[in-house]
């Protein structure tokens, strides 16, 4: 480095010779300038888009696997506490059996995708016992599905391959419009929007489950009700008259909303085919006014609204979000 200087210096002197105060400044400039070590550059990283699960679905997680491991090691705390032994042999026997079924499902939330990366060349989903990974180039649709209550994205990959992540992630939209914007030209329709929309059997199940608990709730608060107007007949015994009332409205509309969610749903050219546990009505187009947001006291997912009536559609619907953009692009159409 030292040679190198010395011989820019006697070069550039000789330029520089009886110059004024500015080419003697110039001068010195350049020489600092060649006396700097060039330092490479370093290339600017990609941007990684990380999507999270939500925080609530995270704290319920770890509240269910907290759970599952206090009853996995029910038995050993019973048997080092010494109160094992009293313990009845119906009573032993639900113990160990609880103790089994949480050693069997704790090792499942190690597959639950927590986070998946987006970054310019692919997708990374990460979980605990497992880590998926595609380019960009190898996606080849995606849509949302259910099974066993379980609602979730699949991309579809080259050679039958499937990238999996839950719809509880947080900006959860985003990532599934920036995976469709890098869907190959075509494959949008791909899949004939005209067919049969089938609703999951464990999540139907469910479904019954909570009407039948809203039920089950509203025997209670009427027997608190009737028990309180039989001794108290004061103000306090209207105020819990009308709380019942309430409580029985307000319910009793969710069991018959809920009893009432779709089966199935199939879409044909000229009308939609709804079949419920009870019935099947068919609705032409020209009959279908909106797709709206439930209300907070339903469960998530869109409703039907037609002129005889209005359906919730749960987000047990597999491929349902491709049911109702169907939906609001031909209601688009009749409109225009």
């Amino acid at each position: 480095m030292l040679v190198q200087r010395t011989k820019i210096e006697s070069r550039m002197s000789a330029r520089f010779q009886g110059t004024g105060v500015a080419a003697r400044q110039e001068f010195r400039e350049i020489l600092w300038v060649s006396a700097t070590p060039v330092t490479k550059l370093q290339e600017t990283p990609a941007k990684i888009r990380k999507y999270r699960l939500k925080p609530m679905v995270v704290a319920r997680v770890f509240a269910e696997v907290t759970v599952l491991i206090l009853l996995s090691v029910l038995p050993l705390v019973l048997l080092a506490g010494g109160r094992l032994a009293i313990v009845p042999m119906a009573g032993k026997a639900v113990i160990f059996t609880l103790s089994m079924i949480a050693l069997c499902l704790i090792p499942w939330f190690g597959f639950v995708t927590y986070q998946v990366n987006a970054t310019e060349e692919g997708l990374l989903a990460l979980a605990v016992f497992k880590k998926q990974s595609c380019l960009w180039h190898q996606v080849r649709g995606l849509t949302r599905r259910s099974s066993n209550n379980w609602l979730r994205y699949v991309v579809e990959l080259d050679h039958e391959a499937e990238l999996t992540f839950p719809v509880l992630l947080k900006h959860c939209d985003a990532l599934v419009q920036e995976i469709r914007q890098h869907l190959p030209a075509g494959s949008a329709v791909a899949r004939n929007p005209y067919r049969m929309f089938r609703t999951d059997s464990v999540s139907l199940a469910v479904q019954f489950l909570q009407a039948t608990g809203c039920l089950f709730f509203i025997v209670v608060i009427w027997i608190f009700c009737v028990g309180t107007m039989k001794t108290t007949h004061n103000f306090d015994a209207f105020v819990v008259l009308g709380f019942s009332l309430i409580c029985t409205a307000a319910l009793g509309w969710r069991i018959v909303v809920v009893a009432l969610m779709p089966k199935t749903v199939e879409l044909t050219r000229d009308a939609i085919v709804v079949r419920t546990v009870f019935f099947e009505k068919s609705y032409a187009w020209n009959e279908i006014k909106a797709v709206t947001v439930p209300f907070p006291l339903l469960p998530e997912g869109f409703v039907l609204d037609t002129k005889k009536g209005s359906y919730l559609i749960g987000t047990g619907m597999e491929a349902g979000d491709e049911l109702q953009e169907t939906i609001k692009s031909r209601l688009q159409q009749v409109v225009s």
